[in-house]
């Protein structure tokens, strides 16, 4: 059985009470539920999760995930975990998911002091960039890509255990963690620079266009920011979003852009400790973070400076 929302999961408690009163098995009865926030399912739902055996609980983004709710979950080891936007399926484990939640809190906490949420956006990209880079192997359209790069690539695995991703993987990644912050954020499909690619747009108090993989090298080498936080017009220059495989319903209009200076500014404002770490461990992986994470908290150091 195929269980989609809160609202379809919550029907099924009543039958599972149904199956339970009888000492009937519910193990076998639900294959794949589907959720928008992990937090909104009720307890009665989580003891369908945890006795129902395998089961693919699959995730629209991290929001409402929990050191409580890891608990309530780590009961049913047989749980598989994927992600809505992942086109191939990646399967994650409970050890995964707890890694990938503490990578969240790392974010949340260094972004802690940040000034706004535009601020908070430039900081993630900055780490991004710094932790995982652009797979050639994972490019559809490299002629030496291996199928398992492309797959990986294109996924959450990828950029927090592999350091490596190609466009579509970038913006799951930024989806994940800024909507993890409390920043509303989509991913958009369509053509860039001519090829096909994926980007997003993000929403402070109006929505902006975001391409991170076509604005790698400014963040890294500190060039002009050319398609980070810009409005349609001055975006749409080396993008288009005219393929008839896409749902551009959620699509949103982008009225503004944020200066080249003020994404600098932000830029900058990352602690030295946390660059040197960020350098010495290119590409190594968003998971890296625990491990500043860590030193965070034996030294008591600021997380930014304002």
């Amino acid at each position: 059985m195929i269980i989609k929302l809160r609202q379809e999961l919550e029907k099924q408690v009543d039958f599972y009470n149904f199956l339970k009163e009888r000492n009937s098995s519910v193990e076998g009865h639900y294959s794949l539920i589907e959720v928008d926030n992990i937090s909104l399912i009720s307890d009665a739902a989580f003891k369908i999760l945890n006795e129902c055996g395998k089961v693919i609980l699959k995730l629209n983004t991290c929001n409402g995930l929990s050191q409580e709710i890891l608990e309530k979950l780590a009961i049913n080891k047989e749980i598989i975990y994927q992600f809505t936007d992942e086109l191939n399926e990646i399967s994650y484990t409970f050890d995964d998911l707890c890694k990938i939640y503490d990578v969240l809190e790392t974010f949340k906490c260094i972004t802690d002091n940040a000034e706004n949420n535009i601020h908070k956006i430039v900081m993630v990209c900055n780490i991004i960039t710094w932790l995982v880079w652009y797979n050639e192997k994972g490019d559809q359209n490299n002629e030496y890509a291996t199928e398992e790069d492309i797959i990986i690539s294109r996924s959450l695995r990828g950029s927090f255990f592999e350091g490596k991703a190609v466009c579509l993987g970038v913006a799951l990644t930024l989806k994940v963690i800024l909507n993890y912050l409390g920043i509303e954020t989509n991913i958009v499909g369509g053509y860039g620079e001519n090829e096909h690619h994926a980007w997003n747009q993000v929403k402070d108090d109006v929505y902006y266009n975001l391409d991170l993989t076509f604005d790698w090298q400014a963040f890294l080498m500190d060039l002009e920011f050319a398609n980070t936080l810009k409005s349609d017009e001055d975006f749409y220059k080396n993008h288009s979003t005219s393929v008839p495989w896409e749902d551009y319903s959620n699509l949103k209009r982008c009225s503004k852009s944020i200066s080249n200076n003020e994404i600098r500014y932000y830029s900058k404002t990352i602690p030295e400790s946390l660059r040197v770490f960020l350098k010495d461990n290119q590409s190594k992986g968003l998971n890296k973070l625990l491990e500043y994470r860590q030193y965070i908290l034996d030294n008591n150091v600021p997380t930014i400076y304002k």
